[in-house]
């Protein structure tokens, strides 16, 4: 029991309360490194209130059994907390207490004692309840209280960390409520870290700009005040905590397939493999010592077929086609070329620690969690390191109403597609190119230099102004001369030559990214497809214009054809604009059940994890604004 107390921190601190108050609250002894004082040896358990918890939830709230114990465990001055409640002198301390707590800003029993993140919602709750507890009871945690505590314990769940929440310093709290003080303390750490709770499962605990500072997403006020209050006495904690959790389908499925990969973490010999013989890559019939363990793996990861348990080989360490099979799986669902040959690459990813994918896991759950709550108008995501278009059909994101498509993104090394937002509104079929200066400058001008005949032989024409019709200057030397000057621009003509295809897709953003066809198919089928100049480029372009105009009946699939073959550039305004995302996740899981896993080609996993061990507060709450 000792060892449990030991999460408690050593706090030795006044709390002096606002100027002219006249009170000093002091708070004792918590031992961080040592045990606490041992509740008196009369000190009965306290009835524990019932709070309906879901059925399907039996397992989460029994890990949280240990807490809750000590939780039941209040000593009260040597009698039962239920035979007493707090005098009106102590209640009235009480408030003082838990008003000086969060006016000074500071918890020194939490976890991360800073509340500048909380410090106005805190004041404003308190304020709203004349500063009476919200989850105490005659001097005991409520059942909400208690239910809530159980909640955070199983935050791992989620992805998140438990520690972060107190989970483990909140229930030792409880057990020492003997004066108004500790009461205090309890009352504020419980309401901060509900705070911070509610927030994290509802916008994630890091702001998407403060990660990528051209990802702004725009998403209505959190009125987590209110939310607090109404989960302070709720009927079932479990659902109304739920319901500020996204409505995704695919957030649900990431969340099961942390729970199983969470699962296999925990068996760290499974991605022991032996070293590949002298480095060599091994092919379907060749004999190797480490097969019987590559089948264990991939059976385990979902891709070997259940029925090869049952039935082993006769010859075990051979690659048999089954087990090729379970490899090209593997490798399709790893971002890797689906070969079926087990080569350096593929080894490294197979003997990666299971936590590297739970890790991956976890911060798409915080990423999803930066989305809006309601997908309205349906949008476009890209998912970068995925290679991956999705086109909702309607709010909802069942994969039976989503176009989806393999794209090309910006080259890791070099030109890497922004992650943004904004609004698609209109449909340019049979484009111009119009050439950034960046290109222009570093590939164009060199060539049309060393080859008088570059720029016409690739359909380049010089163009004074920015219009469409501007006046052209043609290709000769006089268009050069002027492309050198910077008094023209240069632009390709439309045509099947034409690097954006037959159609290109424009959602005005600063950086002049768009999605568009292209004449070179052959990137799309690779496996890493990280090769554009920062736009995106669509393996299914007519598909994603049949879908942006199905409510425009008379552009059938013939027309957008046709539409994509003129000599001029002809612009289509969509009848509802929709919103484009451009956002990263290195994870995923699809709803049959296959976990995707794709590597963290700009580095952004690792940009957020170490944001993400900042630890809270991640942000500084601004101040309310003074009403006039």
């Amino acid at each position: 029991m000792q060892q449990r107390h030991s999460s408690i921190l050593r706090m030795r601190a006044a709390w002096r309360c606002p100027k002219g108050t006249g009170v000093v609250i002091s708070t004792g002894s918590l031992h961080a490194d040592g045990p606490i004082r041992s509740p008196p040896p009369e000190a009965t358990p306290v009835e524990v209130p019932q709070v309906r918890m879901p059925r399907t939830n039996r397992r989460t709230w029994a890990s949280a059994a240990p807490w809750l114990a000590l939780a039941l465990a209040i000593p009260a001055g040597g009698q039962s907390l239920q035979a007493q409640s707090p005098s009106i002198e102590a209640d009235s301390v009480q408030r003082v207490a838990v008003n000086a707590l969060v006016a000074s800003s500071r918890h020194p029993a939490m976890r991360w004692p800073s509340l500048d993140d909380v410090r106005y919602s805190l004041q404003a709750l308190y304020d709203s309840a004349a500063s009476s507890p919200l989850w105490l009871h005659n001097g005991q945690p409520t059942a909400q209280a208690r239910a809530m505590t159980a909640v955070l314990a199983d935050a791992a769940s989620l992805g998140l960390n438990p520690t972060d929440f107190d989970a483990g310093r909140l229930p030792a709290l409880a057990t020492y409520l003997v004066s108004p003080d500790y009461r205090a303390s309890f009352e504020v750490a419980m309401s901060a870290n509900v705070i911070r709770f509610l927030r994290a499962i509802r916008e994630g605990r890091v702001s998407p700009s403060d990660v990528h500072a051209t990802l702004r997403i725009d998403r209505p006020p959190f009125d987590v005040v209110s939310a607090v209050r109404a989960l302070a006495v709720a009927d079932d904690v479990f659902e109304t905590v739920h319901a500020h959790e996204p409505t995704l389908v695919h957030y649900r499925r990431v969340k099961e397939s942390l729970a199983r990969f969470r699962a296999l973490a925990a068996e760290t010999a499974l991605t022991r493999l032996p070293a590949l013989p002298n480095g060599t890559a091994l092919r379907e019939g060749d004999v190797w010592i480490g097969t019987p363990s590559l089948v264990a793996l991939l059976t385990a990861l979902g891709d070997a077929p259940i029925e090869r348990r049952a039935s082993p080989s006769a010859e075990p360490e051979r690659l048999t086609p089954a087990v090729i099979d379970a490899l090209r799986r593997f490798q399709s669902r790893s971002g890797l070329d689906a070969d079926g040959v087990l080569g350096r690459a593929t080894w490294a990813t197979l003997t990666r620690p299971v936590t590297e994918k739970v890790r991956a896991l976890e911060l798409t759950l915080e990423r999803m969690r930066w989305l809006p709550r309601t997908l309205m108008p349906p949008p476009l995501i890209v998912n970068v390191p995925a290679f991956r278009l999705y086109a909702f059909e309607s709010d909802r994101d069942e994969e039976a109403e989503l176009l989806r498509m393999n794209v090309v993104v910006g080259d890791a090394r070099r030109t890497r597609t922004p992650l943004f937002t904004d609004t698609l509104t209109t449909i340019s079929f049979s484009p111009y190119w119009d050439v950034p200066e960046s290109i222009l400058r570093q590939e164009i001008l060199p060539a049309a230099r060393r080859s008088a005949t570059y720029l016409a032989a690739n359909h380049y024409e010089a163009v004074r102004g920015h219009r469409d019709d501007s006046p052209v200057l043609g290709s000769g030397p006089a268009a050069l001369a002027a492309l050198e000057a910077g008094t023209a621009r240069v632009r390709q003509t439309p045509g099947a030559h034409n690097a954006l295809g037959g159609v290109k897709f424009l959602f005005p953003n600063e950086f002049n990214v768009y999605m568009h066809d292209t004449p070179s198919q052959r990137t799309f089928e690779q496996a890493r497809r990280d090769a554009s100049h920062g736009c995106i480029r669509l393996a299914d372009p007519v598909g994603l214009a049949k879908l942006l105009l199905a409510d425009q009946p008379d552009w059938t699939e013939a027309r957008i054809v046709d539409a994509m073959s003129r000599a001029q550039p002809l612009y289509v305004q969509l009848r509802v604009p929709r919103p484009v995302f451009i956002l990263y996740a290195t994870a995923m899981a699809t709803q049959d059940g296959e976990t995707r896993f794709y590597p963290d080609i700009y580095g952004f996993d690792d940009d957020l994890l170490r944001r993400l061990s900042d630890g809270f507060p991640y942000i500084r709450e601004p101040a309310p604004r003074a009403s006039r």
